[in-house]
């Protein structure tokens, strides 16, 4: 293979810039995907009873929306 590449006068250098590429479009599209998955995820039924206790832990763990405050 190291032949070849020698042929077609890739230097090393290309290589590797090919590969972080290749890494980089790989994470990217593994975190779109991810997003995409936990977006679709269907949210927890609440019942009234334990609406305020929510609100109270989404508060500390400051994930509350701003049209809960």
């Amino acid at each position: 293979m190291w032949n070849r590449i020698k042929k077609m006068n890739i230097k090393a250098l290309d290589l590797k810039m090919g590969q972080m590429v290749f890494m980089a479009v790989g994470v990217f599209s593994a975190y779109y995907w991810w997003k995409i998955q936990e977006a679709e995820k269907p949210s927890p039924v609440i019942p009234a009873q334990s609406f305020e206790r929510y609100l109270k832990i989404q508060k500390e763990a400051k994930r509350l929306c701003f049209c809960f405050i």
